[in-house]
């Protein structure tokens, strides 16, 4: 290898081995090495084509151009696909499910950190803060909990490869960075969301994708929830998506009672607050897991007589309970919650409209 590339890789990570917590000039190491890593393939290439980018340009293994470059493009993301595994043997979802750790408990959140940030991680809003300049610990995308980010990463993962699985090397190989970086035009799977968590973009809700919303969950950018998505609510706490644009809802509305949380005529719940004006074609309702029905005028019938209003007054997706039932079928249905055995349920503090 060159002797100038070797040198640049040696500094970049003297000083800096397992389980060291020095933050290193990334940028800069990676710009120096890369000039090098140009200038040892330049020379490599020269008595084939004649330079590096040629070479590339003529790779019948590489599709890539930079005409036909998008951002999150089909064409790249199956190139980064089939990368992960090169046609290998591998196992299906269901076979080998996606992991959220190694088998030591280890994840690779920290590769994220740029984009994402990585609250409760210190090394993580360091690197974080060498990105984007700032002191907010935050990265170039979002502000995220590591925990969501780790959800990210396990929802994006590739099929485990046979010869990997059941080892730490299955986690490690199986990760999609490309899918985890573009995750927010896309929400697949079910993300949890952390208190504070921020999103600097737009965020899309894809079919099938669902988030589950932990205290308050705010978008800089539009939020829309494709037809088949669904957003989660707890009632009983804040569990709120507050929107700096616009906002499309078209999936479905999943709501549950915080343990011990009873409802009361009047009860109304901003679940998402929209500045740029919201569009409400939410496709159903359920209560604490159990489908409503549809009463019409934005009415829905949730069983014991319960019926909610949800509808979209000035910008916000509001749920107003319109009746409960008599106190003694009340704490039969509240009996019944408790014996369904629902857990983790979400902390949260609710907000009435005035």
């Amino acid at each position: 290898m060159h002797k100038e590339l070797r040198s640049t890789i040696f500094n970049l990570f003297q000083g800096a081995g397992y389980g060291s917590t020095t933050v290193l000039n990334l940028n800069g190491s990676f710009v120096s090495g890369a000039q090098s890593l140009n200038a040892y393939l330049n020379t490599q290439t020269s008595s084939r084509r004649g330079s590096l980018a040629a070479c590339a340009a003529n790779n019948p293994y590489n599709t890539y151009s930079q005409q036909a470059y998008a951002y999150q493009g089909a064409t790249n993301a199956a190139i980064y696909a089939f990368r992960e595994n090169y046609g290998l043997p591998t196992l299906s979802l269901a076979q080998a499910p996606a992991q959220l750790t190694d088998k030591q408990g280890n994840t690779a959140a920290i590769l994220l950190s740029t984009l994402y940030g990585g609250r409760g991680n210190t090394q993580a809003q360091a690197l974080a803060n060498t990105v984007t300049g700032y002191a907010s610990c935050a990265g170039i995308y979002a502000d995220l909990a590591t925990a969501t980010i780790n959800q990210i990463i396990e929802n994006t993962e590739t099929q485990a490869l046979s010869a990997f699985y059941g080892t730490s090397l299955s986690y490690w190989s199986r990760i999609n960075l490309y899918a985890a970086a573009g995750y927010f035009q896309g929400v697949t799977g079910t993300l949890n969301t952390a208190d504070g968590d921020h999103v600097t973009t737009d965020v899309t809700v894809a079919s099938g994708g669902v988030i589950d919303v932990t205290g308050l969950f705010t978008v800089a950018g539009n939020f829309d929830v494709n037809a088949g998505g669904a957003l989660g609510f707890t009632l009983g706490g804040l569990s709120q998506i507050d929107v700096g644009e616009a906002s499309d809802l078209e999936g479905a509305i999943d709501v549950v009672l915080k343990r011990g949380f009873n409802l009361a005529v009047g009860d109304a719940f901003e679940l998402v607050v929209a500045d740029g004006g919201l569009t409400d074609n939410v496709s159903g309702l359920s209560f604490d897991a159990s489908a409503c029905s549809a009463l019409g005028s934005g009415l829905y019938g949730c069983g014991h007589n319960l019926k909610l209003w949800l509808g979209d007054p000035a910008g916000s997706l509001t749920l107003q309970v319109e009746a409960v039932p008599e106190p003694a079928t009340w704490a039969l249905m509240l009996a019944g919650f408790a014996g369904l055995g629902f857990v983790g349920y979400r902390r949260a503090t609710s907000r009435a409209l005035g």
